[in-house]
C-alpha cells in the first residue's frame, strides 16, 4: 500500500471509476481537478491529524507513517468528488450537479467513520516512494532500438515501497543503458529496479536489492514479479474516547 504522505493516491483516474464522465464535467465547469485532489487531501489530512491527537495524545503528526488502507482511499476520493460537484453547482446554480454534490458528501462522511473505525494503518519503519530513475544512455552496447521503461523502489527487512513514477527512454540500436537510483534520500537497505517495453508491464530485474549508489545495467529484460502495492501496515490505531489531561 502507498504513502498517505507520497501523495500518489488518490488520482484522477481513481475519480474516473466512480464517474465515468467527470473530465468533460471538469472541462464544462472548467474545474481543475489535480487542484481538487490536492485541496481533499489537504482536508483529509487535517481531519487525521486532530483524530491521532485526540486517540495518542502525541501533538504534530507529520502523518508520514500512515498506510492508504482501502477505507482511507475511499474517503479522500468521495471528499474530492464532493468539491468538485460542489464547485459544478454554484458555477451556474446547476441543479443536475446537486444531487451528486449531496450524494457524495454524505458518502464522505459515511466512509470518513468508517476508516476511523476500521483504525488509521501506520508503519513502524518508513519507506518512502522513491523519484524516478536516472537512465544514462550511452554507445557500444547491444540493446536494440525501442522505446524502455522503468520504475524503482526501495526495500529493507524484505518490505518494498511503492514503485516510484516511471522513466522512459527511446534509444537507437547499439545503445547500453544504465539505470540509477535518484532520490537522495537512501531510507531502507536498498533499491530494485523494474524494467519493461511497455507502461502497465514491467517486470522485476534485480533478483537482490540493489546497493545505493549501483547502477543496474540493462542487457535482456527478464521476467519478474511486477510492482508491488508497497507497505502493509504493522498496527491500527482504532477510534476510541480517551479524555486527555494536562
Amino acid at each position: 500500500m502507498a504513502l498517505w504522505k507520497d501523495g500518489s493516491s488518490p488520482t484522477i483516474a481513481d475519480l474516473q471509476r466512480y464517474e465515468s464522465d467527470i473530465l468533460q464535467v471538469a472541462t464544462v465547469e472548467d474545474i481543475d481537478l489535480s487542484r481538487k485532489l490536492e485541496i481533499a487531501r489537504g482536508i483529509v489530512s487535517s481531519d487525521l491529524r486532530d483524530f491521532l491527537r485526540r486517540q495518542t495524545g502525541a501533538e504534530g503528526s507529520a502523518l508520514e507513517d500512515v498506510v492508504v488502507t482501502e477505507p482511507l482511499h475511499r474517503w479522500a476520493v468521495m471528499m474530492t468528488l464532493q468539491l468538485i460537484y460542489r464547485d459544478a453547482h454554484y458555477q451556474q446554480l446547476a441543479e443536475r450537479y446537486k444531487g451528486k454534490w449531496m450524494e457524495y458528501s454524505e458518502q464522505a462522511r459515511l466512509t470518513r467513520r468508517e476508516y476511523y473505525e476500521h483504525g488509521v494503518g501506520r508503519v513502524r519503519r518508513v519507506l518512502p516512494r522513491p523519484a524516478a530513475p536516472l537512465i544514462v544512455v550511452s554507445n557500444g552496447g547491444q540493446i536494440a532500438a525501442g522505446t524502455y521503461y522503468y520504475r524503482a523502489s526501495r526495500v529493507a527487512g524484505g518490505v518494498e515501497s511503492e514503485a516510484s513514477e516511471i522513466a522512459a527512454v527511446t534509444v537507437t540500436t547499439g545503445s547500453a543503458i544504465q539505470v540509477q537510483f535518484a532520490d537522495e534520500n537512501l531510507a531502507g537497505d536498498g533499491w530494485h529496479v523494474y524494467a519493461g517495453l511497455f507502461e502497465d508491464e514491467l517486470a522485476k530485474q534485480s533478483v537482490q536489492a540493489l546497493a545505493f549508489g549501483s547502477s543496474w545495467g540493462q542487457t535482456q529484460i527478464q521476467p519478474g514479479a511486477r510492482p508491488g502495492d508497497g507497505q502493509q501496515p504493522d498496527f491500527y490505531i482504532r477510534q476510541r474516547n480517551v479524555l486527555w489531561r494536562g
